[in-house]
């Protein structure tokens, strides 16, 4: 498997497939295997060509085109099938079979959300660390803005809600790089520095 494809998970015995360079998931391995469970039920096959192009789900896919930009790939080879946006892959899950609702929303929650989850503790944990080495609580909410901007730049990110799990990963050690330099150091923006430094170094070798 290419460096950049990795199996992020598995539903209904059908192995889930991220890009981390795009950010897409391959759809074709869930609808083959939703569709043999439809044959097994007396149910039509669902044509995802189909689903993609109605006019129905038109008004759904140009919103996410205009927030994300490309949410739709075909590829050859061995690696070759449809690749989605996580949202239409999840919308299309549930169009095929709605008796897995709730495996799916699990799935979401163990793997999409995962280090969003992390993150968030994270930064709570940074935000104090910081504030007990500022010094000036009325300026803090301005100081903390500006760590939050670095730490996005740094990660290369221009929307959190569409970043990689990589840049996600990334952002939640900068956060405990950060905490752990406050530790040590009076200096909050010292702290700041070698902690976003320390992991763009990190990611580099």
């Amino acid at each position: 498997m290419s460096e950049k494809c990795v199996i992020v998970g598995n539903l209904l015995g059908a192995e889930i497939v991220k890009n981390e360079e795009t950010g897409l998931y391959r759809v074709t391995d869930i609808v083959k295997v939703c569709n043999r469970l439809r044959l097994l039920n007396n149910i039509g096959i669902f044509n995802l060509s189909q689903y993609l192009y109605r006019k129905t789900c038109s008004g759904f896919i140009k919103e996410l085109e205009r927030k994300y930009g490309n949410i739709i790939m075909v590829s050859q080879g061995s690696l070759g099938g449809t690749w989605v946006h996580p949202l239409i892959f999840i919308d299309i899950v549930l169009e095929i079979n709605v008796n897995i609702k709730i495996e799916e929303y699990e799935w979401i929650y163990d793997n999409l959300k995962k280090f969003r989850n992390d993150s968030g503790d994270s930064y709570r944990e940074m935000s104090a660390s910081l504030y007990s080495r500022y010094g000036n609580a009325r300026e803090f909410p301005n100081f903390i803005k500006d760590v939050e901007k670095q730490i996005q730049i740094a990660c290369g990110v221009a929307d959190w809600q569409s970043a990689s799990d990589e840049q996600l990963k990334q952002r939640h050690e900068m956060y405990a790089s950060i905490k752990l330099f406050c530790n040590v150091l009076i200096d909050a923006n010292s702290a700041v520095r070698l902690g976003i430094h320390e992991n763009i170094n990190r990611k580099i070798n």
